[in-house]
């Protein structure tokens, strides 16, 4: 990433030498915290940082490092005034410390396994960089290490104002990954779309997938025999129409990040914005570049909408711009093919209801999910301030009503950036009747542009976020790698949470169609005591789920033979959806988990409110429950006879312990 900023020329090169030159080398202790840190290395780094820099200051030029520009493991870090814009610096700490090496007759091998040291010394580097130029403080720079980085992962650690919040992934190597589709979800507790880029089509092998909490299809349970207290209905979350798909053609060339002339091909999942930044260059057959970023944005504050922009900026000439947008309702579900932690069963194809399409590029699809009946609409915007663009809705005799195509054609200057932004919008009938969902997604694409577009989208996402990190944020220090995976779950799990009693917090998230989108006891035991104490008020809505419920939970321990309520093991909607009753329904812990929930949401907030609005009734009908199905032994104790616990390897025993 390249960060460019326009200085005075008074602030050029040979201030920052002087000024460099007045303060100490490089200081780089290794303080007691820090065991790891090899002390031979450290005054390696620390001397090559040092002699490097002033090497490259003295030949009259911002530091940069010849003939590395194109390694894909080195890092941008900031250009200091309009002359230098083209000629980024590189900060590459295995250049630094091997030609030091080198000049000194060591042998850098010998410091080759000390990786934690190298995201030490790049910490210690930033941090002397930004101090030396304050007007670079809010540059997003990163100094990094290749060899860190390939001993370590893929997804590197980068430098901002608040270190670590970032998954970065550079160089992109495949685009077809459907893990990596998975760690790149955006969500907002109500839609959720998956990481894959935005040139994939729905059959890609990544698994495109736009998910809404809650909105599901419907079967029934086939049994080779049946019997009593069979769950009858099997309920799957829905593959929902996509908006992401975006083709991009520069004078008449398809510009894909899969092909070979592709550059500096990388993605960011940006935990604090909570944007999703994919950027490459894109040469043309004639040697012209072009550079490309994607930034989306699914609204934690707006939960209907999400936004995509792609920004294109010729280096070497103009460009004539063709792109191509595409709502496409012909989605798949990935198979679990026996595994029901991977994907679900084949869905039947959405049922087409009605579809509107504007000259200006506004395309409206309504859809009807077969089983459920469950309707749901998908509308979309093209908008962008570039001169003289127009846009062309071609015929497509094939789409009926399951597809819509918008072509925007721009002319685009050299040098400057040019954005086109996607406005899209996401609605169902549990909150719209379905003769009004039309007419409810226009509504809502106007509301999207008087509100200001994508860029009120970006700045609301930022406060936010902001908001909920000065709650919730978690450092570890002395490991780094620790913070960044507890922020990352952090995120996930605050972004997947839903924001009302419509739905709870599925298996997966909202980032894929495992354990078919059902929720379990992980609600209640692992993610409402973390939310409890980062987002009370999306655990209150957790638990308000699940007081909903109650009412199906009564007719389940009836239709069992039992007092109280039961609550299913595995659902969407409130119905028992396990057909394996031995890891199923015997797993009856399920009801003194939700209580268990309920009196720790309690003692930490002292809501009394959730406990008059259903929380108590709830506490009283598993206690009922648990009299009905149990009883007193000899021994006076009492006992719960073949059930299951969490192990659902050892089933159906007798006074599970867990249970108990």
């Amino acid at each position: 990433q390249t960060a460019t900023i326009s200085t005075p020329i008074c602030f050029g090169v040979l201030p920052f030498l002087r000024e460099w030159m007045r303060t100490p080398p490089l200081a780089i202790m290794a303080p007691p915290t820090h065991p790891f840190l090899d002390a031979r290395l450290v005054g390696v780094l620390q001397n090559g940082i040092d002699n490097w820099m002033l090497r490259c200051l003295a030949h009259g030029r911002w530091p940069c490092l010849e003939g590395f520009h194109s390694r894909k493991e080195a890092m941008v870090v900031s250009a200091l005034s309009k002359n230098l814009r083209k000629n980024p610096t590189v900060v590459d700490l295995d250049v630094i410390m091997n030609n030091y090496c080198r000049s000194n007759d060591l042998n850098p091998d010998n410091f080759d396994h000390h990786s934690q040291a190298y995201q030490y010394i790049a910490d210690a580097l930033y941090q002397k960089l930004k101090d030396l130029m304050p007007q670079t403080r809010n540059l997003p720079w990163r100094v990094v290490s290749g060899t860190w980085k390939r001993r370590t992962s893929a997804y590197v650690l980068s430098w901002k104002q608040l270190p670590r919040h970032l998954l970065h992934q550079a160089p992109v190597t495949e685009t077809h990954s459907a893990t990596d589709a998975t760690l790149f979800t955006l969500a907002n507790g109500y839609l959720g779309v998956r990481g894959t880029p935005e040139h994939h089509d729905a059959k890609n092998p990544s698994h495109p997938g736009t998910y809404i909490n809650g909105v599901h299809d419907t079967h029934p349970i086939q049994y080779p025999e049946d019997a009593y207290g069979f769950a009858r209905t099997a309920q799957t979350i829905r593959n929902l129409p996509h908006l992401t798909p975006l083709h991009l053609h520069l004078d008449g060339e398809h510009a894909t990040p899969d092909d070979a002339r592709v550059q500096r091909h990388e993605r960011t999942l940006d935990l604090r914005a909570g944007t999703l930044t994919r950027r490459f260059t894109w040469t043309a057959s004639d040697g012209a570049r072009t550079h490309v970023t994607f930034t989306r944005v699914v609204s934690l504050t707006h939960p209907n909408r999400l936004g995509i922009r792609v920004t294109l900026e010729p280096l070497d000439r103009d460009v004539t711009l063709t792109l191509h947008h595409t709502v496409d309702a012909n989605v798949t579900h990935r198979r679990s093919e026996g595994d029901p932690r991977v994907g679900s069963n084949a869905m039947p194809p959405l049922e087409p209801i009605a579809s509107e399409q504007h000259d200006d590029g506004r395309r409206i699809l309504h859809h009807r999910i077969q089983g459920s009946g469950i309707g749901v609409t998908v509308g979309t915007d093209l908008r962008t301030p570039v001169a003289g663009a127009t846009i062309q809705l071609p015929v497509d005799a094939e789409a009926k009503g399951m597809r819509a195509t918008a072509m925007l054609h721009a002319n685009l200057a050299k040098g400057d950036a040019h954005p086109i932004d996607v406005h899209g919008v996401y609605l169902d009938t549990r909150d719209h009747a379905q003769d009004t969902l039309v007419d409810r997604a226009t509504s809502e694409l106007d509301a999207y542009d008087r509100d200001g577009g994508i860029d009120h989208l970006l700045t609301s996402q930022r406060a936010h976020l902001d908001a909920f990190w000065n709650q919730a944020d978690v450092e570890i220090e002395g490991d780094p790698a620790a913070t960044q995976s507890v922020r990352f779950a952090l995120f996930h799990l605050h972004q997947a949470a839903s924001r009302d009693a419509k739905a709870n917090l599925p298996a997966k998230a909202l980032s894929g169609e495992g354990y078919e989108g059902h929720t379990f006891w992980d609600s209640e035991i692992y993610l409402v005591p973390t939310l409890i104490h980062t987002a009370p008020h999306l655990a209150r809505a957790l638990l308000d789920h699940r007081i909903d419920m109650l009412d199906a939970a009564r007719a389940r321990a009836r239709e069992l033979g039992h007092a109280g309520a039961l609550y299913p093991w595995r659902t969407i909607d409130g119905r028992e959806a396990s057909a394996y009753f031995p890891a199923g329904t015997a797993q009856i812990h399920i009801d003194a988990d939700v209580v268990h929930a309920l009196a720790r949401y309690h003692e930490a907030t002292d809501d009394t409110d959730i406990l008059w609005k259903g929380g108590a009734a709830v506490a009283s009908e598993v206690a009922r429950f648990y009299l009905s199905v149990g009883h007193h032994g000899r021994d006076g104790a009492f006992h719960l006879h073949t059930v299951t616990g969490p192990d659902e390897y050892t089933a159906l025993v007798e006074d599970n312990h867990y249970t108990n």
